[in-house]
This record gives C-alpha cells, sequence and structure tokens, in this order.
C-alpha cells in the first residue's frame, strides 16, 4: 500500500489535466451539466490511462511527467496487484501501436464519449460525438500507419479493457479510501471513491 499516496497524487494531477483537455473537445460544453460530469466521472481514469501510455521499453512508465520503474508499484493485495499489473500491460500495449500525439487525442475523447454510462439525458448527441472522434481517428491511423487495418480492433479491444480496468480502479480505491481516508485527494475522491454509506 506504499505506493498509493503518491499514486493518488499523481493521478490526481494527471485527472486535473484531462478534465481541462475534455473541457476544450468540441461539442463537450453543449452536454448538460449533469451529463458533463457523468461522462467525466465515467471516463477520466481511462483517459489518464491513455495519456500515460508512453514507454521507453525498459520497464519504466511515463507517469505523469515523469518516468517510474514498474516496481514502484508494488502492491499489497491481490487485488491491487491484478490492477497494477492488467494497467501495466495495457499500456505497453497501447504504446505498442506507436499512436501520433493526435491520435492520442482522438482515441481519449472516444474514451470519454460513452453514451452508455448511466444517467446520461442525451444518449443520442454524445453517441453522435464519439461517432465523429472515432472516425477521424481512423482517419488520421489511415494517414499515419501502414498496418492500419490492424489497429481498429485492438483499438477497440484495449477500450474494453479500459473500462474493465477502470471498474477494478473504483473498487481498489474505495477500498484504500476506508483504510486511509485522510491522504486521499479531494478531486480523486469525487471522481473515483465511491461512499459506502450511499
Amino acid at each position: 500500500m506504499c505506493w498509493w499516496p503518491d499514486c493518488l497524487l499523481k493521478l490526481t494531477v494527471a485527472c486535473q489535466q484531462v478534465i481541462e483537455f475534455a473541457r476544450c473537445l468540441p461539442g463537450f460544453k453543449d452536454f448538460q451539466k449533469e451529463d458533463r460530469t457523468l461522462l467525466l466521472k465515467g471516463g477520466v481514469f481511462q483517459m489518464a490511462l491513455i495519456r500515460m501510455s508512453s514507454f521507453d521499453g525498459k520497464g519504466y512508465a511515463f507517469y505523469v511527467q515523469e518516468y517510474v520503474a514498474d516496481s514502484m508499484f508494488c502492491s499489497d493485495t491481490a487485488a491491487e496487484r491484478k490492477l497494477a499489473a492488467g494497467i501495466s500491460i495495457l499500456l505497453r500495449e497501447l504504446a505498442s501501436m506507436s499512436l501520433t500525439q493526435t491520435e492520442v487525442g482522438l482515441y481519449a475523447a472516444v474514451a470519454l464519449m460513452c453514451p452508455n454510462r448511466d444517467g446520461l439525458v442525451d444518449h443520442s448527441k454524445i453517441r453522435r460525438w464519439r461517432d465523429l472522434f472515432w472516425n477521424s481517428l481512423m482517419d488520421e491511423i489511415r494517414n499515419t500507419h501502414p498496418n492500419y487495418r490492424f489497429l481498429p480492433e485492438r483499438l477497440a479491444t484495449c477500450m474494453n479493457r479500459l473500462n474493465c480496468l477502470a471498474a477494478q480502479h473504483i473498487s481498489v480505491a474505495s477500498q484504500f479510501q476506508l483504510l486511509a481516508p485522510l491522504i486521499v485527494p479531494p478531486l480523486y475522491k469525487e471522481l473515483f471513491v465511491v461512499n459506502k454509506e450511499e
């Protein structure tokens, strides 16, 4: 559990940057406030992981603007180890695709615009924007990757894994909050920690 406090602080910084990115996306400000909030809460973790998906190829993750050895993510519980391992594997998979910064941004936008999140009001508008970002991503990939025909399926698979990791993260983060409630940053708690009393 020793790595959690630093991880939470750095992930909170990444989430702040991701939220600013989301606010600049075309169409995002046109959604109802409740929809914007639900999209951010449901997609900010996935977007942060997509942003962190640069690797140096030697077992180091680019972790909020600094390289950190994979071994930093030592864990005390099986759930934490499973989450850390899943994140490491996924980040390597994304990094292996050599996406450009434009493609990373479009992929993050696709992760944000999930029309199936519980409680959303304007599903059709969100779906239209998601489709637009996905189609733009595919256009970019066709122009920059000679083996592009394999990337759409890989990206779709990674998106499913991102969503599974986000669910695991909520579970692990909630358990951590029960054990150490004072060191969870307020933004992180608002975005990720499930209130057990609700």
